[in-house]
């Protein structure tokens, strides 16, 4: 059995170089004209990339900090960010990855697209904002809302998600599973870390029986830690992947970073769970892991 440090360091020097190139990879694409859904991608890119800058940098460096050094161990900061990572590589995959016929690709967008005004007029709304704009986004939503009933691919979706899609409730018409199926992610192994994820973002009662035992400068608590940077590298090695498919910029990257994809890329294609070291208090409070927030989306 690996040395839990060593392990560890590994893994966050994979997932850096991961992040690393993804900046490089974003930037690269900065700056010039391109169609509505690779904009929209590339904005879901940076995203996912700066969510990777934000957890390398919280990471502590192992179980021996630099002399003087005062580390946080923060699981719950790192696990709701990795849970992001994947809503956002959902995201893309739905918006600029997935082939699909060009009359989907424009319902998607309308959807999308409606979604967010909708939700944009919403919350003004709620504020109780007297703005004159607020008259003339709701005329816009109207609109909108018209051209997505209207649309013919509208027509051939199931009556419930159709209902939810003219409610402003659906960003998506697919949910995570789906869509993580059609990107050839094993099932299992998506819900697996998604439903662990997940339990750290609503505070369900499996991370807080997880939070109860962690220690920082434990080994078994760098495990955990260990298991959520994988997580993550996992979706940006695949967002890296993807993205790059979609643009003509061949940036240089580091020679590692090819074979992390295909390293990443057959573990979540092959693997069926999604790693099973869940720390001390995988079992207590175990009934409170059933959350399927991805099924709301």
């Amino acid at each position: 059995m690996r040395d839990a440090d060593d392990e560890y360091r590994q893994q966050l020097t994979e997932f850096g170089v991961l992040a690393r190139s993804a900046a490089t990879v974003s930037a690269a694409a900065t700056g010039r004209e391109a169609d509505w859904w690779m904009v929209e991608s590339s904005y879901i890119f940076a995203k996912l990339g700066l969510h990777a800058i934000s957890v390398h940098r919280l990471s502590p460096t192992g179980l021996q900090a630099a002399a003087g050094a005062v580390e946080p161990w923060d699981l719950s900061s790192t696990c709701t960010l990795v849970r992001a990572m994947v809503d956002a590589y959902s995201a893309l995959y739905y918006i600029g990855v997935d082939r699909v016929s060009d009359e989907e690709r424009q319902f998607r967008r309308r959807l999308w697209t409606f979604h967010s005004e909708f939700r944009r007029l919403e919350g003004l709304r709620l504020m109780g904002s007297i703005r004159p704009e607020v008259r003339e986004l709701e005329a816009s939503v109207d609109v909108l809302k018209a051209e997505l009933v209207g649309d013919a691919y509208y027509s051939t979706l199931p009556p419930k998600v159709q209902a939810r899609a003219r409610d402003g409730d659906l960003a998506l018409h697919m949910t995570n599973s789906q869509i993580a199926e059609r990107a050839g992610i094993h099932p299992r192994y998506y819900k697996a870390l998604y439903r662990y994820l997940s339990s750290y973002t609503h505070t369900y009662g499996l991370s807080v029986s997880q939070l109860a035992l962690f220690r920082a400068g434990h080994p078994e608590s760098l495990r955990l830690l260990t298991t959520s940077l994988g997580y993550g590298s996992a979706y940006l090695a695949l967002g890296i992947r993807d993205f790059i498919k979609l643009t003509p910029e061949r940036p240089a990257l580091a020679s590692i970073v090819p074979k992390l994809i295909e390293k990443w890329e057959f573990l979540v294609t092959h693997t069926v769970g999604a790693g099973e070291d869940l720390g001390p208090s995988a079992e207590h409070g175990a009934a409170q892991q059933g959350v399927e927030a991805d099924e709301a989306r």
